[in-house]
């Protein structure tokens, strides 16, 4: 995660220390480009997966810290409150939070819904 700057992903790995890559990163480097990828601070973030926790599984690495986001930091993304209790193993809770539909977004939907009505 060190090697990663701002806005990286598996690219700066293969570039700057290619014999920490997998070998399917060297035959797939431009296919998938998000994986170990740092979140950007311009713009919106990834669809948070179940799985994002894992950073092999997409641009779930913190901004500028050398760690995956944390479950409350992917809830803050998903708009939940930060006084909401989830309940189960972490690995139920970053399914709760990556299989929920964002309160804001709910929210949206249901005002043009009540609108149309």
């Amino acid at each position: 995660m060190r090697l990663l700057p701002p806005g990286g992903d598996k690219r700066d790995i293969l570039r700057q220390a290619p014999e920490l890559a997998p070998p399917s990163w060297i035959t797939c480097s431009d296919a998938v480009t998000d994986v170990w990828g740092r979140i950007r601070w311009e713009g919106p973030a990834n669809t948070l997966r179940t799985c994002f926790q894992d950073p092999s599984k997409g641009r779930y690495i913190h901004l500028d810290q050398n760690r995956v986001i944390t479950i409350r930091e992917g809830a803050r993304l998903q708009t939940i409150p930060d006084d909401w209790q989830f309940m189960g193993s972490r690995t139920r809770v970053a399914a709760q939070i990556g299989n929920g539909v964002p309160p804001l977004l709910g929210r949206a939907v249901a005002r043009v819904v009540r609108d149309l009505l």
